[in-house]
């Protein structure tokens, strides 16, 4: 990641000790305020020379002194030292930001986190999280449900998608690169949702099974991980929809629902406008969503 250097505007001090080609400290008179910055030391004379300098000690010291250009020689006691100024700054800046290489370094982060507690790091930090505050950031492991990042040490902030609704498992994939914007609150996942965007690429056929081996009483069929469930009746189940996106088609097939009849979902228009009446041991039925709770239904089953 590329390195932004800081300005310290009208920053002056001199050497207190010689200088030796290839050490990493200089001990001048004061420290700047803002690191990482660019110091010259002998500005304009046959010696000058620019380091990069990345700390400071407790007392008149500079350290992670490196040399950047100029003159590679030694320098002497009460030499001048100047600083990165203002419009040096915005120079830099302006040169990075007009790259995308540049730019990616400012609002990219590695994620150093853990599960649903991710971390990044920026360069230069960031002073706050203020809102349009955008980042990109890879993940290192997948979201196991609702999950927050901390920028910076800035303060953790949920992860929503969709303007306010929390992470389920699957919207983050370990290695995944994602965008995300702060809102004033929360950051907005701006990638699609992986679950979702499976299901919009197969037309609804999203693949996976969920078997419930004894349903009874309230009965909650997850939609984001599954869109086939084999239902096995052990008493009166009252079914609900969890997570079902418009477009997404689901299947249910019952055994043993002669015995326990299951109360469905509201919202479900037949495709003979009347709802099926379950016999024998296996029953099936299809739904298709069109509308927030609205669902457009057909018996597909019926075998004693």
């Amino acid at each position: 990641m590329a390195t932004l250097y800081e300005a310290n505007d009208n920053f002056s001090a001199t050497l207190t000790a010689g200088y030796t080609v290839g050490q990493n400290t200089l001990s001048v008179t004061s420290v700047p305020t803002n690191l990482p910055t660019i110091v010259t030391v002998g500005y304009d004379t046959d010696k000058e020379t620019q380091f990069i300098i990345t700390g400071s000690t407790g007392g008149n010291t500079l350290t992670g002194v490196s040399r950047l250009k100029g003159a590679n020689v030694n320098l002497d006691n009460l030499t001048p030292i100047t600083c990165l100024n203002n419009e040096e700054f915005q120079n830099q800046y302006l040169t990075m930001i007009s790259s995308v290489d540049g730019l990616a370094s400012i609002i990219f982060g590695a994620d150093g986190g853990s599960t649903d507690s991710y971390a990044i790091t920026l360069s230069p930090v960031p002073a706050s999280l203020t809102t349009g505050l955008t980042i990109v950031a890879k993940f290192n492991t997948a979201n196991t449900g609702a999950a927050t990042i901390d920028v910076n040490s800035l303060g953790a902030k949920a992860i929503k998608k969709n303007g306010s609704s929390a992470l389920v498992t699957g919207d983050i994939l370990a290695g995944q690169i994602s965008m995300l914007v702060y809102d004033g609150t929360n950051f907005q996942l701006m990638s699609p949702n992986i679950v979702e965007l499976t299901k919009l690429l197969n037309k609804g056929s999203y693949q996976s099974v969920t078997t419930l081996a004894t349903a009874t009483g309230a009965t909650a069929l997850d939609c984001s991980i599954s869109n086939i469930f084999l239902i096995t009746m052990s008493g009166a189940a009252t079914l609900s929809l969890s997570s079902i996106s418009i477009g997404q088609t689901i299947l249910i097939i019952f055994t043993n629902a002669t015995a326990y009849t299951p109360t469905l979902p509201s919202g479900i228009k037949w495709n003979d406008s009347t709802a099926p009446t379950f016999v024998g041991n296996y029953n099936a039925i299809s739904l298709f969503c069109y509308g927030t709770g609205a669902y457009i239904g057909a018996e597909i089953l019926n075998n004693g």
